[in-house]
């Protein structure tokens, strides 16, 4: 009996170390998952974020062409109007954060849409703007870069899971 206290004394402590290291994985295994999920979700934000501002570009585009049509394209009729303030908001977050939780790719896209949607803005206020023949004329070179950028906006609309696919990829951890 008192042989098998001795050994017990002896390997107490190689028993202890063993247990810290096993608690020791369990916490990084933990933390790992932690950080795997918290980075879904700010990314699954921006995602969100991304597609309510392209929903409410395309909304703003197909609601300014159906009055346009309406009202026979008088240039008063041509404005865009801006997206809700926390929608805009939301995205410019994303935008910001977009480097640190994506690749070049989102950042890039994320870019794009933000420079395109201001494309769209100016060329729609200035033919909203436009007075007299020469305006008009004018006008008429920026309809079709309008509807190149408004096309482009759809499109982004369609392709927004495609490029965000693989970072909302739920793995297993």
């Amino acid at each position: 009996m008192i042989e098998l206290l001795e050994t017990l004394k002896s390997n107490a402590g190689v028993g202890i170390a063993a247990l810290g290291a096993l608690i020791a994985a369990a916490q990084w295994h933990t933390n790992r998952t932690r950080l795997q999920l918290d980075t879904y979700e700010r990314r699954l934000r921006v995602y969100k974020a991304a597609v309510a501002l392209l929903e409410e570009a395309v909304s703003e585009i197909t609601d300014r062409r159906s009055r346009l049509r309406r009202f026979h394209r008088e240039p008063e009729l041509a404005t865009s109007r801006e997206p809700p303030a926390t929608v805009l908001d939301s995205f410019k977050e994303g935008l910001l954060e977009a480097p640190f939780l994506f690749g070049e790719d989102v950042t890039y896209f994320l870019t794009r849409i933000e420079s395109t949607r201001g494309l769209v803005r100016m060329y729609a206020l200035g033919m909203a703007d436009a007075v007299g023949t020469s305006a008009r004329s004018r006008n008429a070179t920026h309809v079709q870069a309008l509807i190149e950028c408004e096309e482009s906006l759809k499109d982004a609309r369609s392709r927004a899971w495609v490029e965000f696919e693989s970072y909302l990829r739920l793995n297993r951890f």
